[in-house]
């Protein structure tokens, strides 16, 4: 941890979240809502977001889970390998 630059910037804010989407997502619709240490970048959820509703379809326009997408959630895997096992 020392050795980690202290200006660098987290994992969550540079790299794919669309696991991350889909599962904050599930535990917001549950009424658990979690909050993370370092939150990844709205701009870069929202575009996750996106590609969820318009790639996999596991989310509808209204940024809901759709029932591919709660399936999607429950395999533990991210979406891109997931819609290959559905």
């Amino acid at each position: 941890f020392n050795a980690m630059p202290a200006d660098g910037v987290p994992d969550i804010q540079k790299t794919d979240i669309l696991k991350a989407a889909l599962l904050l997502q599930q535990w917001h619709e549950q009424d658990k809502p979690l909050q993370l240490l370092v939150a990844p970048s709205e701009e870069h959820l929202s575009a996750a977001r996106r590609v969820l509703v318009k790639d996999y379809a596991a989310l509808d326009d209204n940024g809901r889970l759709t029932e591919k997408g709660k399936m999607l959630a429950q395999l533990g895997v991210t979406p891109r390998y997931g819609s290959f096992l559905l």
